[in-house]
């Protein structure tokens, strides 16, 4: 269930990042309010990379066992 939802915030930063490229954003919406498009791209991308490892290390707990 963790690796599931894992993927789903990897799918979901990487559409946020890639559309705001798309798009050509000048702001992003956060909670409401708005931040400069590069920390919104940073906060996003952070997410990335943490669903990554969150999923590396699953697989690398389940090839142990």
């Amino acid at each position: 269930m963790d690796k599931i939802l894992s993927f789903l915030l990897i799918v979901v930063g990487l559409y946020k990042v890639i559309y705001s490229f798309i798009e050509n954003l000048t702001v992003g919406t956060l909670f409401g309010s708005e931040i400069n498009i590069w920390l919104y791209r940073l906060l996003w991308f952070s997410v990335i990379v943490f669903g990554v490892i969150s999923v590396i290390k699953k697989f690398k707990q389940q090839s142990k066992e």
